[in-house]
């Protein structure tokens, strides 16, 4: 009896350390997903967007995400036009960073690689070419196949609150 009691008790200790270990893993995954969203549109199509509203929002951006859904991104809306840095710290994909000025594409950095193995001070920094009053963050390539280039005309959209 207390022999059955004992495997009992170690295989409800070991469903719980899985349960939690489950829970944290999924949570991890959705580290992409818990924004405010908004749509961004483009002559040819439409981008499901994450929105980076608040400082803390657009200082972790899409660190730690795996990879975007296609036509998904990040919208980084500034409360006025500024010089804005990025840079790729906790990236572990490869994005476009597509400048926008009045709803308009000002410039691209394409291909941006995530970082390797570099400490923060040393990691590139990626500066827009003109004052920005918005950034979006797409994967790698996809900008080009959303039909952004510079002078196109974009519409954005917020659809929910976080």
């Amino acid at each position: 009896m207390g022999n059955r009691i004992f495997i009992i008790s170690v295989i409800s200790a070991f469903a719980v350390i899985v349960a939690v270990g489950a829970g944290f893993i999924s949570s991890r995954a959705g580290v992409c997903r818990d924004f405010s969203q908004g749509e961004v549109k483009t002559p040819i199509t439409r981008i499901q967007v994450f929105i980076a509203a608040s400082q803390l929002e657009q200082a972790r951006g899409l660190s730690g995400c795996q990879k975007l859904p296609n036509h998904s991104g990040m919208y980084f809306p500034f409360s006025a036009k500024q010089s804005a840095s990025f840079w790729m710290k906790g990236m572990l994909m490869p994005i476009d960073i597509v400048w926008l000025a009045d709803n308009k594409v000002v410039g691209i950095s394409a291909f941006v690689p995530p970082p390797s193995g570099k400490l923060d001070e040393e990691l590139p920094r990626y500066v827009s070419p003109q004052p920005v009053d918005a950034v979006l963050e797409v994967a790698a390539g996809k900008a080009a196949s959303y039909g952004l280039k510079k002078g196109t005309q974009i519409v954005y959209e917020k659809t929910t609150q976080n």
